[in-house]
C-alpha cells in the first residue's frame, strides 16, 4: 500500500469515529442541579452574635448573687470603716450585702432583664466620710431558653419554610443567626436561610441534602444585651431504596 492510500484510509476513519460521537446536554443531570434551583432565594447578612454585653456590666442570672469586684483604696481608714452604695435605696432588681470586706448583690427571683446603677465608695462608719466613688452597672437577667420541635420528614432535596415563633426576648430582638449543632448528620448539601428582615419575622427555608437521616438546624435570638434563646429544629430525610 503506498503512503497516499494509507492517509486517505486513515482520514476516513477518523472522519468516522468522530461523527459517530453524541453531544450529550448536560441540563437534567441530577448531580449537576443547583441546590437554589427555583425562585431566588432571599440574601440577608451573617450576624456574629458573640460578645454583645457591653464592657464594665456586671451580668447575674436572675435569682443569684454576685460578689461586686471592686478597686477602691481602703487603706487608711479608721476601724469601723467598710463599703457603702450611696444610692441603691430603690434598686430595680436585687438589694446588696455590704462590709469592710466586699459588696455582694443578690438579684430578686422572677426578673426578666433589669439595669441597677450603683455608686460605690469605702466609708467611715455610718458613712460620716467616704473615699472615691466608683460607678458600677449590674444587669439582672433570666437564664437563656431552648426550645426543641419535632422533627419534620423530608424528602431527599425538598424545601420547606419554618414559621419562628416570635421571640420572647425583654427588650426586643437585636441579633439572630445559624448556629453548629451537635449531630451525627453526614449531609453537606442542606441550606437554611432566613426569609425576611430582622424586623420582621424570623421564618427560614430549609433544603434538605440527598443524604438520608435527621439533620438538625439551631438559630439563637438575641437581644442588645447578650441574652439568646436557642431554638432546634430537626428534618428527617427519608430517601427511597
Amino acid at each position: 500500500m503506498n503512503q497516499r492510500l494509507f492517509c486517505f484510509l486513515f482520514a476516513a476513519l477518523l472522519f468516522t469515529g468522530l461523527s459517530a460521537q453524541q453531544v450529550v446536554p448536560l441540563d437534567g443531570y441530577d448531580f449537576l442541579s443547583s441546590s437554589n434551583k427555583g425562585a431566588a432565594s432571599p440574601s440577608f447578612a451573617k450576624m456574629d452574635c458573640d460578645n454583645l454585653l457591653p464592657e464594665g456590666i456586671v451580668q447575674i442570672t436572675s435569682g443569684d448573687s454576685s460578689i461586686i469586684d471592686l478597686t477602691l483604696d481602703t487603706t487608711g481608714y479608721p476601724a469601723g470603716s467598710a463599703f457603702f452604695c450611696l444610692n441603691c435605696d430603690n434598686l430595680n432588681a436585687g438589694s446588696l450585702v455590704a462590709d469592710a470586706e466586699q459588696i455582694t448583690y443578690f438579684s430578686n427571683d422572677g426578673i426578666d432583664q433589669a439595669l441597677d446603677t450603683l455608686d460605690l465608695a469605702f466609708c467611715t462608719a455610718n458613712a460620716d466620710s467616704c473615699g472615691s466613688i466608683e460607678t458600677v452597672i449590674v444587669l439582672v437577667q433570666r437564664a437563656p431558653q431552648t426550645f426543641n420541635f419535632p422533627a419534620e420528614v423530608l424528602q431527599p432535596q425538598e424545601r420547606i419554610e419554618i414559621s419562628v415563633p416570635a421571640d420572647n426576648l425583654p427588650g426586643g430582638l437585636a441579633c439572630r443567626d445559624f448556629i453548629d449543632c451537635e449531630d451525627d448528620y453526614l449531609g453537606t448539601e442542606q441550606l437554611s436561610l432566613f426569609l425576611n428582615g430582622l424586623n420582621q419575622n424570623n421564618d427560614f427555608r430549609y433544603q434538605a441534602a440527598r443524604y438520608a437521616g435527621t439533620d438538625q438546624v439551631c438559630l439563637v435570638l438575641c437581644n442588645s444585651l447578650g441574652l439568646c434563646d436557642q431554638y432546634n429544629y430537626f428534618f428527617e430525610i427519608i430517601r427511597p431504596n
